[in-house]
């Protein structure tokens, strides 16, 4: 197996994704050929740009909510293709 491909077709779901270690964090998966979903109360689509994800071999799913809200995180795992 590749090591730019060592997780792919898994996915992972980062908290706290627009802060700095969820996008250490997140960033590390997508080089790794992950599917990440990246959870905080203020990511948008300017995170795209900022992660260079064009040159990953992994997606980045950004979705929005907070993790105290039970509905909020349900609602985003189930948005997860």
């Amino acid at each position: 197996m590749k090591k730019d491909r060592e997780f792919q077709d898994k996915v992972f779901f980062i908290t706290g994704a627009a802060g700095v270690i969820g996008k250490v964090i997140a960033d590390l998966l997508l080089s790794k050929g992950a599917n990440v979903a990246a959870f905080s109360r203020s990511i948008d689509m300017t995170v795209k740009n900022e992660w260079r994800i064009d040159s990953y071999p992994g997606e980045l799913i950004p979705l929005v909510g907070n993790i105290t809200d039970f509905d909020e995180v349900n609602s985003a795992i189930n948005n997860i293709n």
